[in-house]
């Protein structure tokens, strides 16, 4: 008795199909690194006292490879004149406390660009 085998068609992915594939888990690669990223936050301003004169300790987050820009006004409004105080340099992941000594009230905002 003999049997009778039928061979089945391999299954080859064409270049255009490849392609898409590359693309599309490239496009799922970045939508998740682009996610996880974490907004700017200031997340503590303490009080802060040297040699009696008061200021303040302002902490934040940072994501690596982000740039930071930590500003401060002593006025809010449309013509507020906002002052750099830090910049990270930064490539990796870290926690900032950046002192102000400057007397008065001070409100402060944090940027960040990828």
């Amino acid at each position: 008795m003999t049997m009778n085998r039928t061979a089945k068609p391999r299954r080859k992915f064409s270049r255009w199909g490849c392609a898409l594939g590359l693309v599309c888990l490239g496009s799922v690669l970045f939508s998740e690194f682009g996610v996880t990223a974490t907004p700017p936050k200031i997340s503590l301003i303490e009080r802060w006292s040297v040699n009696g004169t008061n200021g303040v300790l302002t902490h934040f987050d940072t994501d690596a490879n982000r740039k930071y820009l930590l500003e401060s006004t002593d006025k809010l409004g449309t013509n507020a004149l906002w002052t750099g105080l830090f910049t990270n340099s930064e490539r990796f992941p870290s926690h900032f406390v950046i002192p102000d000594l400057r007397p008065g009230n001070h409100f402060y905002r944090l940027h960040v660009t990828p």
